[in-house]
C-alpha cells in the first residue's frame, strides 16, 4: 500500500533508546527517491519531535517526468544551464557552508 501524501511525524518513530543520540543534535536525513516529499518531511518531522536542533534533508534521486505537466517547469529550468552542485535547483538559491 502506498503512504498517504501528507507529512504526518506519526509515520516514523524514533526508539526512546535513540533520542539521546538526537537531542541538540544536527541531524542529516538521507532518503532515496523523492516524489512528492512527504516521506521525508513526515521523518525530519519526528526527528524535530525528538529533539533535533535542525534536519537537513538529502535526496539521492528525484523523480521528475515531462509527461507531468506541474515538473515541466522544473525540468526546463534545471536543464537550460549546467549542473552546479551549489545550487539549489528548486529554489534558485546559493547553496552556501556553514562557517568552520
Amino acid at each position: 500500500m502506498d503512504a498517504p501524501r501528507t507529512a504526518d511525524a506519526d509515520r516514523f518513530a524514533i526508539p526512546p533508546g535513540v533520542h539521546p543520540a538526537i537531542v541538540g543534535k544536527r541531524v542529516l536525513l538521507v532518503d532515496d527517491t523523492w516524489t512528492s516529499g512527504t516521506s521525508m518531511q513526515s521523518a525530519a518531522a519526528a526527528l524535530k519531535r525528538a529533539g533535533a536542533a535542525s534536519i537537513t534533508g538529502l535526496c539521492v534521486t528525484r523523480w521528475l517526468s515531462w509527461s507531468w505537466i506541474e515538473h515541466v517547469p522544473l525540468l526546463q529550468r534545471v536543464t537550460a544551464t549546467a549542473f552546479d552542485p551549489f545550487s539549489c535547483i528548486a529554489y534558485a538559491r546559493v547553496c552556501r557552508l556553514p562557517p568552520t
